[in-house]
């Protein structure tokens, strides 16, 4: 500034000079920082993107960025950022700021990616920029616990204090810290870091609202103020907390009142979150029911970006509830979802239809091929391809799993030894751990071929409601994601065999030959001929119509299939032993099919 602080001097010079040198980018970024101090937010952009249009350099472009979103322009900037990054993926910069917008437009599994794809670019050190996001994106989600880990991994690696302030304002704020106390100290860093290209637009975006939503400081003490002249609906039927009860009504503002019913852990999933069938009411009429979905924040606000990415308008409407409502607090979220269903009907999953024995085997055959072929079409037919994968390599990160429920049982754990003692069932069998080494050993390099595409990734059979009517409808989509799409049908008869059949009948031999049988026969009709008693004809009858289903939307030939859907019904088998809520003799029954799995696998 020659002329002692006078801007349009300043810019007058940078023009004179732009006249005989019009690609000079600095110049031109010289007098965009002018026309921005001067106010002339349009010209200061243009001049901007001109002079990025002839430098490549990221902290430009997430300047420019910065400049959009201040006017309101988000798409424009998150183009303007993937557009960069397309040309060159390793612009920091550029990607932390992607990741930043994304955040704060409430895209955690977008900005989730982008985040590790930070770390992966971070230099090994005690804190790194993407820690940052990550405890940010951890306390947008209410996530608390992973967020005092991240704080603790912080404090191990010996961070100064002044840069662990930010992580610990917001471990404090999650677990109910001062409201005020944290805007403060917000504040505080706002100033400190007010010139700083990427921590001072990421202090200007955050405010304590951000976290609370329903439950900011503002609504709270509106409520308390006006009191019983407040008009919000009468919430009836269950009793909730406060937290749930601002949630709800902001939820219901637009009626007088809503009675709820819970709905039972058989109709509702084991999301751990709590379903609610709501009837709100308004003075002139009574309307349609409605499900409410309240539970931990991260689970709520996860499902509800999946069922926007993955379901809605890619899933025939018909056959999912649809989002009609989302209100968040702190550590708690709700989702209203429509219900279809007559007024007075109570809905039913499939494990009650399973589970009863009036209910026909072709029934329940006919339910399968319904969801399969019709209800999961728009997923497993028109969002599928083939990729060619190295899954035996990726069957890698089970390994930890079964020796942890090894050892969970108190079983031999000895990844070097042959054979192990199922002391439950009292037989012995090969060691899937000893089999897994030796098969990702023999087999790493080695490509597959697979389904790949939108899968459920949870369809058991709590999750399939059915109606009076016939009609399908899925729930519960917080696993829901692009993947290896066997999985599907690989869970839904895992559940059926394992967790929902209740055949006290049927000894621990006779159940382990026909889990033998299953795992080394992969034939629809070969299995269909099976000699068993009729209490476990539905076992039979539905594996083989689960396989034969995959066969048909995959397009299967049965030396694929026999591969495919043994590493599916592997991967799935190992993941339902992680929970530990099984028996030791059904966990020990499990045990031994995995070793068959992978025997049959490691012969293909």
């Amino acid at each position: 500034r020659l002329y002692g602080g006078n801007a349009r001097g300043a810019l007058k010079i940078i023009e004179e000079y732009l006249e005989s040198h019009p690609n000079d980018a600095p110049a031109l970024f010289v007098k965009s920082r002018i026309l921005y101090e001067l106010g002339d937010r349009p010209s200061s952009l243009d001049a901007r993107l001109k002079a990025l249009s002839l430098k490549q350099a990221s902290t430009d472009a997430a300047a420019i960025a910065d400049m959009l979103i201040e006017d309101g322009m988000y798409a424009e900037a998150e183009t303007l950022l993937k557009a960069r990054l397309d040309q060159d993926d390793k612009q920091f910069t550029t990607r932390f700021t992607l990741a930043r917008i994304l955040l704060f437009s409430s895209r955690f599994i977008e900005a989730d990616r982008e985040i590790k794809k930070l770390y992966k670019l971070s230099a090994d050190s005690p804190i790194v920029r993407a820690d940052y996001l990550e405890a940010l994106r951890l306390a947008l989600l209410g996530d608390s616990e992973n967020l005092s880990k991240l704080v603790d991994r912080l404090k191990m690696n010996k961070v100064q204090h002044s840069r662990l302030i930010f992580f610990q304002l917001l471990d404090d704020f999650i677990k109910g810290g001062d409201t005020d106390l944290f805007a403060n100290e917000i504040a505080k860093l706002r100033h400190e870091f007010i010139n700083h290209t990427v921590y001072g637009p990421l202090f200007r975006s955050i405010s304590p609202e951000i976290f609370l939503g329903s439950e900011n400081k503002t609504k709270r003490e509106f409520y308390s103020i006006l009191g019983s002249r407040l008009k919000h609906p009468k919430l009836s039927g269950v009793p909730f907390s406060e937290e749930e009860t601002l949630l709800l009504r902001e939820l219901f503002n637009r009626y007088q009142s809503a009675e709820f019913c819970e709905i039972d852990e058989e109709n509702a999933g084991l999301s751990g979150d709590r379903v609610l069938r709501a009837n709100p009411e308004r003075k002139e009429a009574v309307e349609q029911s409605c499900l409410v979905k309240v539970g931990r924040k991260f689970r709520i606000a996860i499902e509800k970006e999946k069922m926007e990415t993955f379901v809605s308008g890619i899933l025939h409407p018909n056959y999912h509830p649809r989002m009609i409502g989302y209100a968040f607090g702190l550590k708690t979220a709700a989702l209203r979802l429509s219900w279809a269903s007559e007024p007075n009907e109570i809905p039913f999953s499939l494990r009650q239809v399973y589970q009863n024995s009036e209910n026909s085997i072709e029934s329940i055959v006919n339910i399968i091929d319904n969801l399969f072929l019709r209800v999961l079409s728009d997923w497993h037919t028109r969002n599928s391809h083939r990729r060619a994968i190295y899954l035996f390599k990726g069957l890698s990160r089970f390994t930890s799993l079964l020796k942890d429920r090894l050892e969970g049982m108190q079983l031999n754990s000895n990844i070097e030894e042959e054979i192990i003692q199922l002391p439950d069932l009292g037989i012995e069998t090969n060691n899937p751990l000893f089999l897994m080494k030796n098969l990702i050993s023999n087999k790493s390099s080695e490509k597959i071929s697979i389904p790949e595409g939108i899968h459920h990734g949870d369809l058991n059979a709590r999750n399939i409601i059915l109606d009076n009517r016939g009609m399908i409808c899925l729930i519960d989509f917080y696993k829901t994601s692009v993947g290896f799409q066997l999985l599907d049908a690989a869970r839904l008869e895992v559940d059926l065999r394992y967790e929902t059949l209740q055949d006290g009948s049927a000894d621990e031999k006779e159940l382990r030959w026909l889990d033998y049988t299953l795992a080394n026969n992969f034939d629809p009709s070969e299995i269909e001929k099976l000699d068993v008693r009729y209490s476990l004809m539905k076992r039979v009858r539905v594996s083989a119509e689960l396989r034969r289903v995959s066969m048909t939307v995959f397009g299967l030939s049965s030396g694929e299939l026999s591969v495919l859907y043994s590493i599916a019904l592997l991967i799935t088998l190992i993941r339902l032993l992680k929970y530990g809520h099984l028996t030791r003799k059904v966990s020990q029954l499990i045990l031994a099919e995995i070793a068959d799995l992978l025997k049959v696998i490691s012969d293909a």
